[in-house]
């Protein structure tokens, strides 16, 4: 009878990852033995530190591979959008679900940086591949004219991952609900273009509430000073 196959290299660091994220989240960073990681695994713990020289290495490979693994899902968000603000929308949509459904493990990566060992911009350049699919997004707009020239990526970059992520919080608090989310990327969406959006490419529909919008604040200026005047005769 042949020998069942032994897992590989990378089988076997998968299934530590796997291990460790479990453990994490239920015992926290400071709770967690690698003892423990190891029998979930279902390895030596001996053969868990050839691959991992410690509990920081071994945190900051879950934390690689957290940001992979959504680094590979926003790509994927935009392949079937067509319209350039319909994908500057889906990657939004996909970073605020994806904030709300791995919550756990993004509040996990915010405690480890206060402890000891960790060391703050240790899981950096996990996140710049991950940016980069906004970054990327931004100078395409840029280069065809959706976006306005003179805009800044790293500003923009700030605004946009930033309110998704108070939002995300803001929604978690209440509970997560459909509404909430569609309510929070119909604001965001609106306030970019209205920022970045070269004219031309504004959509006719935002042009004309954009235009409502500021007529609304002229008349409300002109009441104001009318009713001062009044005042004042």
């Amino acid at each position: 009878m042949a020998n069942a196959r032994r897992p590989s290299g990378e089988a076997r660091e998968s299934a530590i990852i796997a291990a460790a994220t479990a453990i994490y989240l239920e015992s926290g960073y400071a709770g967690a033995k690698m003892s423990e990681i190891a029998k979930r695994a279902g390895i030596a713990e001996g053969t868990l530190y050839l691959y991992f020289r410690n509990k920081h290495a071994l945190m900051l490979g879950v934390v690689a591979e957290h940001w992979s693994e959504l680094t590979r899902g926003a790509h994927a968000s935009l392949r079937d959008q067509r319209g350039y603000f319909e994908r500057v929308e889906a990657l939004a949509r996909y970073h605020l679900t994806s904030m709300i459904g791995k919550w756990k493990l993004i509040e996990l990566g915010f405690s480890i940086r206060y402890q000891p060992g960790i060391k703050i911009g240790d899981d950096l350049d996990f996140k710049r591949a991950y940016t980069a699919v906004f970054d990327e997004l931004i100078e395409s707009g840029i280069a065809v004219g959706h976006i306005q020239p003179k805009a800044e990526i790293w500003f923009m970059r700030d605004q946009f991952y930033g309110t998704l992520e108070y939002a995300a919080r803001t929604i978690m608090l209440h509970g997560a609900r459909k509404p909430d989310m569609d309510l929070a990327i119909e604001q965001l969406m609106y306030s970019f273009k209205r920022s970045y959006a070269d004219a031309g490419t504004v959509p006719a529909a935002d042009r004309i509430t954009a235009l409502s919008d500021r007529l609304e604040t002229a008349v409300s200026r002109l009441e104001a000073l009318a009713s001062r005047d009044a005042d004042g005769a």
